[in-house]
């Protein structure tokens, strides 16, 4: 049953194609058009062209960063974070890295070490310039 509610998972709209349930671990890059949730473990870089969704029970461990249009963090990172638009650290976020974004939004309780620049240059979908 607490798998299937993972493919339930909803924020406003926003359905998650691609989900990393808890007690999977992902060892490479993820590279998706889509939106994806993770609950699991992932040690490697993560590309979207939609959003990332790191949940409670998330960890990720990115060698370079994660990329995406949206990222809302609840779990744990560590690694570089880039997005085209807004950032969402929840308050139960852990995030060790630094941040590149055009909106930063840290709820009371989050913690993040690291450095953030803010910009309204457009990004490029795989995570350049």
């Amino acid at each position: 049953m607490k798998v299937l509610l993972i493919f339930l998972i909803f924020l406003g709209q926003q359905k998650y194609n691609t989900v990393i349930a808890e007690n999977t671990v992902v060892k490479g890059s993820i590279v998706s058009d889509s939106s994806i949730c993770i609950a699991g473990k992932v040690e490697g870089d993560v590309f979207s062209k939609d959003v990332i969704l790191i949940s409670k029970t998330g960890k990720v461990t990115s060698t370079n960063k994660i990329y995406a249009k949206d990222i809302i963090v609840e779990g744990q990172l560590k690694g570089n974070i880039e997005c085209e638009n807004k950032i969402i650290l929840r308050s139960t976020a852990h995030v060790i890295g630094d941040i590149i974004c055009k909106v930063l939004v840290i709820e009371e309780g989050a913690f993040f070490e690291g450095n953030c620049k803010m910009t309204t240059e457009p990004r490029d979908t795989l995570g350049g310039k």
